[in-house]
């Protein structure tokens, strides 16, 4: 029979929906309250679901380790005086013994696996030999080839042109005497950094993880040898003897070490009801994060990304104690603690170097590994008080970003971009530093390093700004980032960054920027429009805050007609099909605001013979696609399909396009068309404004209809009409 912890570990790891998967691991965080003494059982059954290979059941695992963490206390080990403790943990790794150019030079690079999933299974006549010989093997080989790819029924004479014999052959001397590189674990393990002789590690001695997990060893070994003792005495455990308590079911460690525990510390100290540690006198998750950056290493993505996860999860809660042991003085735990937290942040360093792992999510490349170790790094960084160290992890990730592979490139900006983030008192000093690659690299080959860089900018726009060092540095980033967004096309990853950038620098009220820009407003605000309708709500909300910034900027733009009715179309086309309410608001403030700084002739010149389209346009019914035509689109730049071409693939509909779900349309639909009559009402107000500077001739004032007149006309057609929706729409 199945209990309520089995229970949960089941939905944990195979939960139908992820909310359900999300209520498995907040449950567990409520049992550990309840249950302080379940501490470890409950993470060393979460540990092994972040090995899995299903992504929602590691995110799952990665939730319940923060829950259960969550409600567990803090390490605040009592002080003691000098003399009483050792300095800490043994040797850990520093940044001063880090080379990267070592270490990309003589370590395997993280990929997605091993490709041992792939590997033959040898029969007992090729295991002799070596070589699949036999007709029989050859075709059991291809037989078990097909099936691991997926292709069980796959006709013979297909794969004998695909996959032939000489693919089949397994030498056995040739895969011994191959060169391969070392994993950079072991690299690491082994305390040398050099290039030259990284198998020597047995002559360095044992790294920190290896010797805490020596100690843990030999504690477990004189606790058994201590109840072995206990049960060998006269009446010690007989089975004539009375019990001395209730029997306690201990579940199996499946799979660890020889320690039973697999390393993880599952017999370290646990809390007590009282919220206290007892008598521990090391930090009681030292073991788990142990195993875990030593999983780091994994050549399993999947493992990797787990197990980054849930370090990440850990420190967020209990980095603050990390490395601390009872006894030291303040001195000695500040010295191990920043210890232990730069042995991290080294690992996580060469993770971010040798990860070459990436994958796609709809229109964008992912680096889950890279993404995450990144986000740890930020979050081991925010407990490091010294800036000497977090300046010296900054270098490491510049050097990054200047090597010849993109993934190293990528890597080195996301850590970038979780430091500045996280160490905002710092970056004053981080920032001058680092900028001068960052928009370096806006300009790489590469969209998605150019996207980071971007995105490393963001949370330090506001500082860029309002620095006097940097501040002048403004306005040749604004005309960079004008450039890439005129030459890039609206489906790259990159722009989505860019964009936000441009807004988060021009939306500032420090940023002036009238000043900042080398062309009229009217003349770049051509070079949003395509971003009016791209497929990410951020994108387009940036693009809206971006155009009301330029046009507050001015009490009067000057354009041309052809290039004000275009930009009044794509602003009025996005308030018929937006269905994200804060950039329906957005709409109407640009509205408003290009309206108001426009010279009349111009704007009438513009919208009065487009009036009545626009019109007709916002009486559409809501379960009828518009039509094409009607509508403005951007030439596009990548391709020799005209505008109408690029639209035919695409309808859109009152409410939001084909691909926004239909019940989010109909729900939508009505705020849309209420938004198209406020934009209509905001016209109206200058459209029956007769035009100025005309002097018609004697006797001809008759001649002149009046605008009120014709407008009042144009709209009386439709409020009379036997349709509700054209009254409702003019009423």
């Amino acid at each position: 029979m199945t209990s309520r912890l089995d229970r949960l570990f089941v939905l944990l790891e195979s939960g139908s929906t992820p909310y359900t998967r999300q209520a498995a691991a907040t449950q567990l965080g409520e049992l550990q309250r309840l249950h302080p003494h379940e501490l470890h059982t409950l993470l060393r059954r979460t540990y092994n679901l972040l090995r899995s290979s299903l992504w929602d059941t590691r995110v799952a695992a990665s939730q319940a380790v923060g829950a259960v963490v969550k409600y567990t206390p803090p390490w605040n080990p009592p002080e003691g005086n000098e003399g009483d403790g050792d300095g800490g943990g043994g040797p850990h790794l520093t940044l001063d013994m880090l080379d990267i150019a070592c270490i990309l030079d003589s370590s395997q690079e993280l990929t997605a696996s091993q490709g041992n999933e792939f590997d033959m299974e040898e029969d007992t006549t090729s295991a002799t030999s070596g070589v699949i010989n036999t007709k029989d093997s050859l075709q059991r080989a291809r037989q078990q080839l097909n099936a691991k790819l997926g292709f069980p029924l796959v006709d013979p004479s297909v794969t004998d042109s695909l996959v032939t014999k000489e693919d089949l052959l397994t030498n056995r001397m040739t895969k011994d005497n191959e060169d391969v590189k070392p994993n950079v674990g072991d690299i690491l393990s082994s305390g040398s950094f050099t290039c030259s002789s990284p198998g020597s590690a047995s002559s360095i001695g044992m790294s920190s993880r290896e010797a805490n997990r020596a100690r843990r060893k030999a504690r477990l070994a004189f606790a058994k040898s201590k109840s072995n003792s206990v049960s060998s005495e006269p009446g010690g455990g007989g089975d004539n003897g009375p019990p001395d308590g209730k029997r306690v079911k201990l579940e199996d460690g499946g799979g660890g070490e020889e320690s039973g525990d697999g390393g993880m510390g599952i017999n370290e100290a646990v809390p007590d009801m009282d919220g206290t540690w007892g008598d521990a006198t090391e930090w009681p998750l030292e073991g788990l994060c142990d195993r875990l950056c030593a999983d780091l290493f994994s050549p399993v993505w999947e493992v990797r990304h787990g197990v980054a996860t849930a370090l990440r999860e850990i420190l967020k809660v209990h980095g603050h104690g990390a490395g601390k042991t009872a006894g030291q003085t303040k001195q000695q735990m500040t010295h191990s603690h920043l210890a232990w937290l730069e042995d991290v942040t080294v690992r996580l360093l060469c993770v971010l170097a040798l990860d070459r792992f990436g994958d796609f999510v709809s229109d964008q490349v992912v680096a889950p590994v890279r993404e995450t170790c990144a986000q740890a790094l930020g979050v081991v960084m925010s407990h490091m008080s010294e800036e000497d160290r977090v300046i010296r992890v900054v270098d490491v990730l510049l050097t990054l970003t200047q090597q010849k592979h993109w993934e190293t490139r990528h890597g080195g900006l996301l850590g970038l971009k979780y430091i500045l983030a996280v160490k905002q008192d710092l970056v004053n000093s981080l920032l001058p530093r680092s900028l001068p690659l960052i928009l370096s690299s806006l300009s790489d080959p590469v969209d998605d390093v150019a996207n980071i860089a971007a995105a490393t900018l963001i949370p330090v726009a506001p500082h860029l700004v309002t620095s006097p060092s940097l501040s002048h540095r403004v306005p040749a980033l604004l005309d960079q980032l004008w450039t890439l967004l005129a030459e890039q096309d609206q489906l790259t990853s990159a722009c989505n960054n860019f964009m936000s950038l441009l807004a988060a620098i021009l939306c500032h009220p420090d940023s002036r920027a009238s000043t900042v820009l080398s062309e009229p407003v009217m003349e770049v605000l051509p070079r949003l429009w395509p971003y009016l309708s791209h497929s990410t709500s951020s994108v387009r909300l940036a693009t809206l805050q971006t155009m009301a910034t330029l046009t507050r900027s001015h009490r009067t733009l000057d354009c041309s007609v052809p290039s004000l009715l275009a930009t009044l179309r794509h602003v009025y086309q996005r308030s018929l099909v937006e269905h994200v309410r804060e950039i329906q608001d957005m709409i109407e403030e640009v509205w408003e605001s290009i309206l108001t700084r426009i010279e009349l002739n111009s704007l009438l010149m513009a919208v009065c013979p487009h009036i009545a389209q626009w019109l007709c346009l916002a009486m559409q019914p809501a379960n009828v696609p518009f039509d094409n035509s009607q509508l403005i689109s951007v030439e596009p730049k990548s391709s020799g399909d005209t505008p109408q071409e690029a639209l035919a693939g695409l309808k859109f509909y009152l409410g939001g396009v084909e691909t926004v779900p239909l019940v989010t349309r109909e729900a939508n639909s009505h705020r849309a068309r209420v938004l198209a009559s406020r934009l209509l009402g905001l016209v109206s107000t200058y459209v029956i404004q007769p035009m100025t500077g005309l002097n018609p001739g004697p006797g001809e004032d008759q001649q002149i209809p009046c605008p009120v007149q014709c407008y009042v006309n144009l709209l009386l057609v439709y409020v009379n009409s036997k349709s509700a929706l054209q009254r409702a729409g003019h009423q």
